[in-house]
C-alpha cells in the first residue's frame, strides 16, 4: 500500500512538480463561460438572485449558545475541541459525548450531528448526522431543527427530502431561529423546494431582517430598490442596506456606494458575482509550491483528518510516527526493536529502505546529513507515539 497506489494522505508528501494545461483547455474555463451565460440569462429574465449562495454560512448561522447547557456537555465539548489533546483523548471525549447524547441531552445530540456532518473527528456520515439532528429536533431545540432542515434540503441523495426540510425550517422559525426564517424566505421566493409564495417569503424575510440577520436585511433592501417582488421604496431599501452594511455585509456596502451610478443594480450584482466566482476558481485551482525546497505544513485539523483516514486504511501507526517525529517513510520501515528506548523516548535511526527495480532494499546507514536519533519530547504525544512504534514493530 505504501509503495503502490497513492492513498488520500500521501499526496501531501509528494515532491513531484505539478503541471497543468493552459486555462483554455481546463474545465474551470468552461465554468467561467457557463457562469457568464447564466448571469446574462438571469438579467434577461429578471430573476431574483441570492448572492449568499456562494458563501459558506455554516460557521455563522449555526452558533452554539451556552444558555441552559449542562455542565457535563460544557466540559465534554471543551475536551472534544481541545486541539492540544491527543487524538486518543479526543476520541474518548467523543465517546463520552455520544453517551450523553444517548441519555437525551439535546445539546449533545446536536453536537454529535455536527461532528458527523463536518467529519473533523469521526468519519463523515450524513445519515448518522440526520438521525442525531432529528433526536435533538424532536426535543424542541431550534438550532437542531434548522440544521436538520438545511440537511434535508441539501443535494445529498442519502438524506434529501424537500417536504420534510421545509417543515423543520418552519418549526425552527416558529421557535425564533431567524436564519431559518431567512432560508424559508429564499425557498418561497425561488419556488424550487416548495411552491412559490411571495407573501410568505416576504413575511419570513421581514421577520429575519428585524431580528438582525444581515443577509435578510441585504435581501430586503435589494428587493425594495428593485421593486420586482414588492413595491419599490428606495428610502426604506437604503435603510435596510445600511443596517446590513454596518454588520459587514460586502454586497450591501457595494450597493450603497453605487447608488448614484447609472448602472442598474442587477447588472452590477451580476458582474460582482462573476468576479467572485472567478476568484474562487483561480484560488481553488492554484498550484502549491513544489520542488522549491519549501515545506508544506499541515494544520492541526488536517493532521486529525489524516490520522482518522489512516486508521481506516490500516497505517495509523506509520503516519503518527511520521507526523510526530519527522522521519521519512523509508526510515520508519527500517526501524527495529533495538532502535526504541522506552525509558528515554528516543528512536535510533541507522537504516532506511528504498524501492529499487521493484524490490525493497535496506541500507545499513543513512547517507545524508541527518541526525541519527529522534527524541520524542515529554509532551502529549509521547505515550501515543511509543505505543504506535511498538505496534509498528510487531507487524
Amino acid at each position: 500500500m505504501l509503495f503502490g497506489q497513492q492513498s488520500p494522505w500521501s499526496l501531501f508528501y509528494s515532491e513531484k512538480e505539478r503541471h497543468r494545461p493552459p486555462l483554455s483547455r481546463q474545465k474551470e474555463f468552461r465554468q467561467i463561460k457557463n457562469a457568464v451565460i447564466q448571469e446574462a440569462e438571469t438579467i434577461r429574465l429578471g430573476e431574483i438572485t441570492f448572492e449568499d449562495d456562494a458563501l459558506d454560512l455554516r460557521q455563522s448561522d449555526e452558533v452554539d449558545k451556552d444558555e441552559d447547557v449542562s455542565w457535563d456537555f460544557w466540559t465534554l465539548r471543551m475536551d472534544v475541541q481541545d486541539e492540544c489533546s491527543s487524538l486518543a483523548e479526543r476520541d474518548d471525549a467523543v465517546e463520552s459525548m455520544r453517551k450523553l447524547a444517548e441519555s437525551g441531552d439535546v445539546h449533545a445530540q446536536y453536537f454529535m450531528g455536527k461532528l458527523y456532518l463536518d467529519g473533523s473527528l469521526v468519519i463523515p456520515d450524513s445519515e448518522v448526522a440526520m438521525n442525531w439532528f432529528h433526536k435533538a429536533s424532536t426535543g424542541g431545540y431550534a438550532p437542531a431543527q434548522y440544521a436538520l432542515g438545511k440537511l434535508l434540503l441539501s443535494d445529498d441523495a442519502n438524506v434529501h427530502d424537500s417536504e420534510a426540510g421545509i417543515q423543520w425550517l418552519e418549526h425552527a422559525a416558529y421557535n425564533g431561529n431567524h436564519y431559518a426564517s431567512y432560508r424559508l424566505g429564499k425557498e418561497y421566493l425561488k419556488g424550487e423546494s416548495v411552491r412559490r409564495d411571495t407573501r410568505k417569503a416576504m413575511d419570513h424575510i421581514y421577520t429575519s431582517a428585524q431580528a438582525g440577520n444581515p443577509h435578510a436585511q441585504y435581501l430586503l433592501g435589494k428587493l425594495l430598490l428593485q421593486g420586482k417582488v414588492v413595491e419599490r421604496d428606495k428610502e426604506e431599501g437604503i435603510q435596510w442596506l445600511t443596517q446590513a452594511a454596518e454588520q459587514g455585509h460586502g454586497y450591501a456596502q457595494c450597493l450603497l456606494e453605487r447608488q448614484s451610478a447609472s448602472t442598474a443594480p442587477e447588472v452590477f450584482l451580476a458582474v460582482t458575482r462573476l468576479l467572485h466566482h472567478m476568484a474562487n476558481i483561480f484560488q481553488d485551482n492554484s498550484l502549491p509550491q513544489s520542488g522549491t525546497g519549501l515545506m508544506q505544513v499541515l494544520t492541526p485539523e488536517e493532521m486529525q483528518r489524516l490520522l482518522i483516514q489512516a486508521k481506516e486504511d490500516g497505517c495509523y501507526e506509520l503516519l503518527l510516527l511520521e507526523l510526530s517525529t519527522g522521519l521519512r517513510r523509508g526510515e520508519i520501515l527500517a526501524l527495529q526493536w533495538d532502535d526504541l528506548n522506552f525509558n528515554t523516548g528516543a528512536l535510533r535511526v541507522e537504516r532506511q529502505v528504498h524501492r529499487v527495480k521493484g524490490e525493497l532494499v535496506g541500507l545499513s546507514q543513512i547517507l545524508c546529513k541527518r541526525r541519527n536519533a529522534v527524541q520524542i519530547e515529554q509532551n502529549l504525544f509521547k505515550a501515543e507515539v511509543a505505543q504506535a512504534a511498538a505496534a509498528l514493530f510487531s507487524k
